[in-house]
């Protein structure tokens, strides 16, 4: 018995659910468990406790109390399209062109959209936030740590998002000093020169499309909207250089991601397949956790 489309495009779904963990660079970021308040709100604890104080040979340890007030973030983003591949194409033919338009709407749209809604998200909620159009890296890199030890954010599991010019001046800043083994070039292994760590900070290159403070979101259906997506506001958008944290800090949740078929007789609207998309998602950053980022960006604003 042959295969259906919708019974290939079922198995279909795994493969585009491991291209999205792939290709995002946030997806990692997304936590499994959370206190889900109704359909999309997020109940996050909050805990303060006293310091220490003396101890009384008498009466012994001064009370303390342990402080927990929780705070609530709805998930803002709930995005989607829906695709119509028409019946008259036969089963294979119409099962490859989803399959190839699935892979595009997932790796050029939704993975770059939903990557630069969590950075703007995390830049707009970070403690240190410095502009500059001339800069060094490294320099600013180091203000970075500095900065975050300053106060108190744990070295363990720092990360450094940053854009690809910025890790090539990275590497400008090491290659004078730079040696090479010349045995594992005899070898015919070449010249390896990537890195991906610094002072046990892990680097993640971020294509500067992706990376602005402010980014907005087209709707889909409004006059000037209609092809969907993002893109930075006009005189409002400021390139990000680097986002510096501690990756306990950033917090990404997804409540529903999802693809739906639809088959043509109970499609109301067309004689195809309708394929639809939806992702529902948000970043936080918890109050008490604003001191582990540090943001370095543009003073200029996009044209």
């Amino acid at each position: 018995m042959p295969n259906t489309f919708s019974e290939k495009v079922t198995r279909f779904t795994p493969i585009l659910d491991e291209i999205y963990a792939k290709g995002s660079l946030t997806a990692f970021l997304e936590k499994d468990s959370a206190m889900w308040i109704g359909t999309n709100k997020i109940k996050m604890p909050m805990i303060d406790i006293d310091g220490a104080g003396d101890y009384d040979r008498s009466d012994g340890y001064a009370n303390g109390g342990i402080h927990v007030d929780y705070a609530e973030y709805e998930l803002e983003f709930d995005r989607g399209r829906k695709f119509n591949i028409d019946v008259i194409d036969d089963d294979e033919a119409g099962f490859n062109l989803y399959a190839e338009a699935a892979r595009a709407y997932v790796t050029k749209k939704e993975i770059p959209e939903v990557d630069a809604v969590r950075f703007s998200r995390f830049a707009a909620r970070a403690n240190t936030v410095k502009e500059s159009d001339t800069y060094n890296i490294l320099e600013e890199f180091d203000l970075g740590v500095e900065t975050l030890d300053n106060l108190e954010v744990p070295e363990e599991g720092r990360i450094a998002f940053m854009t690809p010019s910025d890790y090539t001046s990275l590497k400008k800043e090491f290659q004078n000093s730079a040696r090479w083994d010349s045995t594992t070039l005899q070898a015919g292994f070449g010249i390896e020169r990537r890195f991906n760590v610094l002072d046990g900070v892990l680097l993640i290159k971020v294509p500067e499309s992706r990376f602005y403070d402010v980014v907005e979101l087209l709707d889909g259906t409004t006059a000037g909207q209609e092809a969907g997506g993002f893109q930075p506001v006009a005189l409002t958008s400021k390139k990000l250089k680097m986002i510096l944290a501690d990756i306990e800090a950033l917090e990404a949740y997804t409540k529903r991601n999802v693809s739906k078929i639809i088959s043509p007789d109970q499609n109301q609207n067309a004689d195809a397949w309708m394929v639809a998309y939806r992702n529902h998602h948000d970043a936080i950053v918890a109050q008490n956790k604003r001191n582990g980022i540090y943001v370095l960006k543009a003073v200029t604003a996009v044209a």
